[in-house]
């Protein structure tokens, strides 16, 4: 144990302090037990150590990873028992989803040691719920997005801006813009955050940066899957080509039959894969009926999960495409749908246009009387908004 302890030791001490992702203020650290969850790349290790700086002493704060070799002849419970009997009082779990009996384990914690608290960090398809329904219920669960616009600006460029809620775009977007533009000019960034800001690992190679994303994107789906969900290597291999497949279409209403053809996937399988890519964050889904999901239906409009993605894995990428994405990656705290009219209807009563996209008045419906969203604007007029606005969403 003597060497987890000074791999922690050391972990927690070499973290810095000087940007933290916005979860970090969000977490209410009351709960006894927390997790975390989120795409790779995304700072979960950095903010699970950032956490433990709160303890004066590290004596009293344990950092792992269960992919630490330690773990294949130890128990997480006998280390989390005798860290609490040297007067331990945090204990940080990482890679939760490497441990296939993670939930028992947590549970023994959980419920046999009154005063540790407990933060775990795992992938985006663990289902904390599903896997034990009790535990999940007793958890305080936290997703992590990717960088917001916002962010990069600070982490990348020392510019720091304050959050602004999509409902204040919405109703006073030209008294927030004119508050914070003035030597700032946000649109000469949004381009190069579209291109490569959505992640923390980039180091300036463009060509690298996108090899990277596609490096996680592959081991998100063969690791994730294989060692989640009851998926065999054979529909892996389908779900990447699936992937690509949506890629290559931009905004995409999902034809199953044709996409069944095209991946050897079953048609019910098409559907399953289509709901467990939006499990892991690796798409957007939408649906007309703003209730999510069933069993059976498909999604009524796809997009990736963010700019970087469409830059990395799609040939093509137009102006529509990434900035209709770059608002799905950055509206928060928000039930969305596709509506009768127009491209995005949010809260079931916001409907939200692109510029530049025609919006066909269908028979019996009204005509689009919602705002639109306008790529090149710095500031907004009216119904028309910018669209770099809803960037500093969190």
């Amino acid at each position: 144990m003597f060497k987890v302890l000074e791999k922690s030791a050391y972990s927690i001490r070499s973290v810095q302090m000087d940007f933290l992702r916005y979860l970090y203020v969000r977490i209410d650290r009351r709960n006894r037990l927390i997790a975390i969850t989120g795409p790779r790349g995304t700072g979960k290790t950095t903010l699970l150590l950032q956490l433990a700086k709160k303890y004066d002493s590290l004596n009293q704060v344990l950092y792992v990873s269960l992919h630490d070799l330690y773990f294949t002849t130890s128990a997480l419970s006998d280390l989390a028992k005798r860290f609490h009997k040297q007067g331990g009082k945090l204990l940080l779990i990482d890679d939760l989803h490497a441990l296939p009996t993670w939930a028992e384990e947590l549970r023994r914690i959980h419920l046999s040691i009154d005063d540790l608290q407990v933060i775990v960090a795992g992938a985006t398809i663990l289902d904390l719920h599903k896997q034990d329904p009790d535990l999940g219920r007793r958890i305080a669960h936290y997703p992590l997005k990717e960088l917001s616009f916002r962010e990069y600006l600070h982490v990348r460029h020392s510019i720091k801006l304050p959050v602004v809620h999509w409902r204040d775009v919405l109703e006073r977007d030209e008294q927030v813009a004119a508050d914070l533009v003035g030597d700032f000019q946000p649109l000469n960034y949004l381009s190069e955050y579209q291109k490569t800001g959505a992640y923390l690992y980039f180091e300036g190679d463009v060509l690298a940066y996108h090899q990277r994303v596609l490096q996680d994107v592959r081991r998100t789906i063969q690791t994730d899957l294989l060692t989640v969900e009851n998926v065999d290597y054979v529909n892996v291999v389908r779900y990447k080509k699936l992937l690509h497949l949506l890629a290559e279409q931009g905004p995409y209403r999902p034809n199953v039959l044709k996409l069944s053809e095209q991946t050897g996937l079953t048609r019910n399988a098409v559907v399953r894969a289509l709901q467990l890519l939006e499990k892991m964050q690796l798409v957007h889904a939408l649906y007309a009926d703003s209730r999510g999901p069933t069993i059976l239906n498909k999604p009524d409009c796809l997009w990736l999960r963010n700019t970087n993605m469409m830059f990395a894995i799609a040939r093509n990428t137009n102006a529509s495409s990434l900035s209709q994405t770059f608002l799905l990656q950055h509206l928060m705290d928000a039930t969305l749908s596709v509506p009768p009219v127009g491209d995005l209807l949010i809260d079931g009563q916001y409907a939200l246009a692109f510029e530049g996209k025609k919006q066909a008045k269908k028979s019996g419906k009204k005509a689009f009387d919602g705002w639109t969203v306008h790529p090149e604007l710095q500031r907004g007029e009216g119904k028309k908004l910018p669209l770099w606005l809803f960037g500093l969403g969190y």
